[in-house]
């Protein structure tokens, strides 16, 4: 598996670099950047989520479904303790305190999560992939807006601030019910609109690496090298909650498509909505930026790391 993930995100890498240059070279900026990720999250995931559903109903596939949704929950529940703990540990407080603990919780699952194993393991794990991106969608609108505004965190003012949903977060969710309920009853989409469905899902991948790569030319990747503290949310929430997951979960499920799901997922970079939410909540949107893009460069090593350590366990 090492060997498989290390050459599929080489291929991942190089389309982030065609994104990083159409960056520096004014071919992509913000404006259309948030265009682009319009069109990968309102059109394009919606058409490979309903397509990775159309799988053949067993028993034993609704069971493996169910059961990445209930444990994809409680790594969510954990990965919030660990982030509360270990800012009162190394003291981070403020509103970085909030950014912290948002991103050790929620990793991009869209951006990096389908495309990387959609690369990885093909079509048949995007069902997996997909239940675990319900959880996170419906988690990072209630207990991540809830750490935005300092639950856990900070002393409430009492004041109650208005959940921002956008679109994605109700349109994926949505579309993953409605493929579950497809997948459930047995009923096929027709052949010339599943071609259509997956003509638009195809652009997953390239689409999510191009806008990464957007994203990180507008950073200046020279400042994005912090502070000691910030090396241990790394360590955190790309080597250390990955490694917990395999070790508690393999025993119990064995190897197959659900433990490298959530362990996998786990082991990604830090949620692209973060920077949404930071500007929405805090003051620190600059800081959630770096966050992103540190944590998205060393995922390319730590990914890869933890394929190796699964394969040898």
């Amino acid at each position: 598996m090492f060997t498989i993930v290390a050459e599929n995100l080489i291929s991942l890498c190089a389309l982030m670099a065609l994104g990083f240059i159409a960056g520096k070279i004014g071919v992509i900026d913000e404006k259309s950047s948030k265009g682009l990720g319009n069109v990968l999250l309102c059109i394009a995931m919606p058409c490979m989520i309903i397509m990775s559903m159309q799988r053949a109903f067993s028993t034993e596939l609704l069971r493996d479904g169910l059961l990445t949704l209930g444990i994809s929950v409680i790594i969510y529940i954990i990965a919030f303790g660990a982030g509360l703990l270990i800012c009162r540990l190394i003291k981070i407080d403020g509103h970085k305190a909030r950014i912290w603990v948002f991103t050790v919780i929620f990793g991009n699952v869209g951006y990096m999560g389908f495309p990387v194993m959609n690369a990885v393991f093909g079509d048949d794990i995007l069902f997996y992939v997909s239940m675990a991106n319900v959880v996170f969608n419906v988690l990072s609108t209630t207990l991540g807006i809830a750490v935005m505004n300092g639950f856990c965190l900070e002393k409430r003012t009492g004041a109650k601030t208005r959940n921002p949903l956008t679109l994605p977060q109700v349109l994926l969710p949505s579309v993953t019910a409605l493929g579950f309920i497809l997948f459930v009853t047995s009923v096929t989409i027709p052949p010339p609109l599943a071609r259509a469905l997956t003509m638009s899902g195809n652009m997953v991948t390239p689409l999510s690496m191009v806008i990464i790569g957007g994203i990180l030319a507008r950073s200046n990747l020279l400042k994005i090298f912090m502070g000691w503290k910030d090396y241990i949310y790394l360590a955190v929430k790309l080597f250390i909650l990955p490694c917990l997951v395999l070790l508690v979960c393999k025993p119990i499920i064995g190897d197959g498509h659900v433990l490298s799901t959530v362990v996998l997922l786990t082991a990604m970079p830090a949620a692209a909505v973060t920077v949404i939410y930071a500007a929405r909540f805090t003051d620190e949107e600059v800081y959630a930026s770096k966050i992103i893009a540190l944590s998205t460069l060393v995922s390319l090593i730590t990914l890869p790391l933890i394929a190796f350590l699964m394969e040898i366990y």
